[in-house]
């Protein structure tokens, strides 16, 4: 079919253009280790697109590189856009406008994020999209082979993300509902009912090669018994609730997904979208209407709900690819509108008919190539490269979260770069040489890792901050030897680096900002230790100033100078200066900045409006909203504001208050 090449072509070869040559962000560095050298996806496992994943890059064309794992991603996701196409015309859109809305879904914004990096997500649609396809093909003719086809691929679609693939399957029975009872009919056949169901089981078949007793990367480690397996897949480590998070959140994801929504294919095709969806419960029979608002709020209000994650940009980048499913209904509404439209007006503007769905491409393309153009920018990769450059020969390197294990993981392990330094993972997650099972309270863990640092051989080092004894590098922190701060002077210029990238405000993955965030926060913290201690090397304390006012620029150079003013320096700036630092840093603050951050905000202007003059009441209403975002016994505005309430004599209050912490951590 003439229209299905061209969409593949036309797809493919701008996922190939915009695809990343270095490893990303996500789960990106771990897909890319497990598809390599083996072992199980994070939970619930995704095993069909480990399993192929693993057979697709094993190829001896390709090289130990993240482009094959990307390529896969992206040709899942052209054969997607090849079989809406199929469901388009199955839904009566025909000729250039059901090529040209393939193509508007292929080029919108999360879609195409998802097709140029190795991710499940461009898979989970494409068997998506055969499910529905089958199931209007069994609607339209009541052919059983569809019902049988159907259901196996479900069963893989189950094996490659079952979450997703279940918060669509409201709308495949909403579609299915005009032929229920002669679905019922034949599921009364017990042998009919066994085939269906043996179908189901085979397209689950996956998941039985999670069973592994060593598997070379997994983030719990071996699944050896049933209750380790339904551990696994049914996700019972993970939590998806936020400590922080409330209905706040809740309703600030709402009002992004509809934002997103509207942006998919940028606003005035989003618009239009919406249109669609009002005229669907005109012009499609009843059942298929239901069905495309079920398949929408699907991945979207509905998962809403189910979730707790906080709103910031690390939980907007996290939940950003879920809803891509439900954007399908958006293609197929926005299609409606624009048949209407045509129908609408095209005998008195002929033109329209063949314009029109030329110029949908041509919009979503114009709005969404530009940042897919620019989001190869290597700076993960850089970071993990320029930790391993740093490690000296034979240490053992502890690293955590996506960016430690995933990135400096990837190059260890796949790209092979210090073969020489141990890869370790601080909380025993992903890698083989764990030192003990991660199930195991963290307080024993610690213990552990404790015991194994302190009787270690070799020198070792952590990308974990804020570690309580040892040498603080800003980038690396060595454990075993006397405490202290260190900057080696080669850092400067990948320092300087950091600060334009912060300034220009060039980065747009959410993962990527929370890491630009933490090393500006860590290079601002040692250097201030520098200066505060005059503890440069070599003299070296004028370039340590200069560096230290180039942080101070940025907002979490800000954070952590007033965390050192307030909680180590003392006082050392006049009232008016520190309220005029606070007020900048909250001027520079992210719209979506961590709960945690806008609470220490609210903790330091707070503390500000104590220096004297003092001013209790303001000062206590900063405490009071700090202590309401972040209502954990660990904020430190606790204790200022009980001491406020005493002053005040509202000892009510400082009664509630200590109610609701540990009453001696006051004392």
């Amino acid at each position: 079919m003439p229209g299905m090449l061209l969409v593949l072509l036309v797809t493919l070869s701008l996922y190939l253009v915009t695809m990343p040559q270095t490893i990303t962000l996500e789960d990106a560095g771990l897909f890319q280790m497990i598809c390599h050298k083996g072992g199980i996806g994070h939970p619930p496992g995704y095993p069909l697109f480990i399993l192929s994943c693993q057979a697709f890059v094993n190829l001896p064309v390709f090289e130990q590189d993240v482009v094959a794992g990307n390529l896969m991603s992206a040709l899942f996701a052209s054969a997607a856009c090849s079989v809406l196409l199929i469901v388009l015309r199955q839904l009566q859109v025909t000729g250039l406008l059901s090529v040209s809305l393939a193509l508007v879904y292929g080029l919108s914004a999360t879609f195409w994020s998802q097709a140029i990096i190795v991710e499940v997500y461009s898979l989970a649609v494409l068997l998506f999209l055969i499910c529905l396809s089958l199931s209007l093909a069994y609607r339209d003719s009541e052919q059983v082979k569809y019902l049988l086809w159907l259901a196996l691929v479900y069963g893989l679609a189950l094996s490659n993300h079952w979450p997703l693939q279940g918060l669509g399957t409201p709308a495949l029975l909403a579609i299915l509902a005009p032929k229920a009872r002669l679905i019922v009919r034949f599921l009364w056949v017990p042998a009919n009912f066994l085939a269906i169901v043996a179908l189901i089981a085979l397209g689950l078949a996956p998941y039985l090669t999670l069973f592994q007793s060593s598997p070379e990367f997994s983030i719990y480690g071996p699944v050896e018994t049933g209750a380790d397996f339904l551990k696994y897949i049914t996700r019972a480590a993970y939590t998806d609730q936020a400590v922080l998070a409330g209905i706040s959140d809740k309703i600030s994801y709402q009002w992004w997904l509809v934002e997103r929504s509207a942006l998919q294919f940028t606003l005035p095709l989003g618009v239009l979208a919406g249109l669609g969806c009002l005229l669907s419960f005109k012009l499609l029979p009843r059942h298929l209407s239901v069905a495309l608002v079920l398949l929408y709020l699907g991945g979207t209000s509905m998962l809403n709900l189910m979730l707790g994650f906080e709103f910031n940009d690390q939980g907007v980048a996290t939940f950003k690819p879920y809803p891509v499913i439900s954007y399908v209904a958006l293609v197929i509404w926005l299609g409606i509108a624009v048949r209407w439209l045509i129908d609408s007006v095209g005998q008195r503007v002929p033109w329209l008919r063949q314009t029109l769905p030329v110029l949908l491409v041509v919009l979503v393309f114009l709005g969404n190539f530009p940042a897919f153009h620019n989001s190869d920018n290597g700076f993960a990769q850089a970071y993990g490269e320029l930790v391993l450059e740093k490690v000296p020969e034979g240490s053992v390197l502890f690293v955590q979260g996506d960016t430690g294990i995933g990135v400096i993981g990837f190059l260890h392990y796949v790209r092979n770069q210090r073969p020489d330094v141990e890869l370790r993972s601080w909380n025993n997650l992903v890698f083989s040489n764990r030192l003990v099972s991660p199930y195991m309270p963290l307080g024993q863990q610690a213990k552990l890792r404790n015991e194994f640092i302190r009787k270690s051989e070799k020198a070792v080092f952590s990308t974990i901050p804020r570690v309580e004894e040892g040498l603080n590098t800003g980038l690396l922190f060595q454990h075993n030897v006397e405490s202290g701060h260190y900057c080696d002077q080669n850092l400067h210029g990948y320092i300087e680096s950091l600060v334009a990238l912060d300034r220009l405000d060039v980065l747009s993955n959410g993962h990527e900002k929370e890491l630009l965030f933490g090393l500006l926060f860590e290079f601002s913290r040692l250097h201030i230790a520098l200066v505060s201690e005059n503890n440069a090397v070599d003299g070296a304390i004028e370039m340590e100033l200069a560096t230290m006012a180039m942080l101070e620029q940025t907002f979490p150079g800000k954070v952590a100078l007033l965390e050192f003013l307030f909680r180590n320096g003392g006082n050392v700036m006049q009232k008016q200066q520190l309220e005029l630092l606070v007020e900048a840093a909250a001027a520079q603050m992210r719209p979506k900045e961590s709960v945690r951050i806008k609470a220490l905000l609210e903790e330091f202007q707070g503390r500000a409006a104590l220096i004297a003059p003092a001013k209790l009441d303001l000062a206590a209403g900063h405490f009071e909203r700090s202590i309401a975002l972040n209502p954990q016994p660990g904020n430190t505005s606790v204790c200022p504001l009980y001491k406020i309430y005493r002053q005040l004599n509202v000892q009510a209050s400082a009664d509630d208050l200590l109610s609701r912490f540990d009453g001696k951590i006051c004392d």
